[in-house]
């Protein structure tokens, strides 16, 4: 007897290659179950800034209307986001 697995959320990720201004971004694509994008979130910042920009796009409701939001992570915050990330993502020693 086979076993029906409901529709997976993907993912899609962008690195863009730095700009002529020391810019760089990633971007992901999200979609739902229904292979519809239900969001999109940025990830921006520039050579020698002490922030990190972080923006979402969320489609919602029948209308699929986006509501957006974005914000600066200073200096300290990003740091402690990075340092989140390595510790989680590290590789066993």
């Amino acid at each position: 007897m086979a076993i029906d697995h409901p529709p997976r959320r993907s993912q899609t990720v962008d690195v863009k290659p730095k700009d002529s201004y020391g810019w760089w971004e990633m971007t992901v694509h999200s979609k739902d179950t229904c292979d519809e994008l239900a969001s999109i979130t940025r990830i921006k910042s520039r050579d020698g800034a002490a922030f990190v920009d972080l923006s979402i796009e969320e489609y919602t409701g029948l209308s699929r209307r986006a509501k957006y939001t974005s914000v600066r992570l200073d200096e300290e915050a990003a740091r402690e986001l990075h340092a989140i990330l390595s510790a989680k993502f590290a590789k066993p020693a």
